[in-house]
Formats: structure tokens, sequence, C-alpha cells
């Protein structure tokens, strides 16, 4: 989930993150919406400045 988080930080897409990481996209979705989940994030871009605060 770690990785999905730092491919979500630069932008990339559910479809990019699930190429490079060789994954379905409904695998990155479900992480994804994890990831929201635990921030308690509601969007892409929120979730984003998350990250980048947390460094």
């Amino acid at each position: 989930m770690q990785e999905i988080a730092l491919h979500l930080a630069r932008g990339r897409s559910n479809v990019e993150i699930a190429e490079a990481m060789t994954l379905s996209s409904n695998t990155v979705n479900y992480h994804v919406k994890a990831i929201f989940a635990k921030l308690g994030t509601h969007g892409r871009a929120e979730t984003v400045q998350h990250i980048l605060a947390a460094g």
C-alpha cells in the first residue's frame, strides 16, 4: 500500500499504477480506497497533500 501511495503522490492514475506494479486496476482501486480511509481523506488531491506533508 505504501508503494501505491508514492505513485499517488507522483500524480499517477490507477491504471498507470496498475501497469507499473503489474496489478489489476481493481486491486489498485481497492488499495487507493483503503489509503483514503486510513488517512481520513476524501479524494486524490487531499490524499496527496497529506502524503506530501507527512514526508
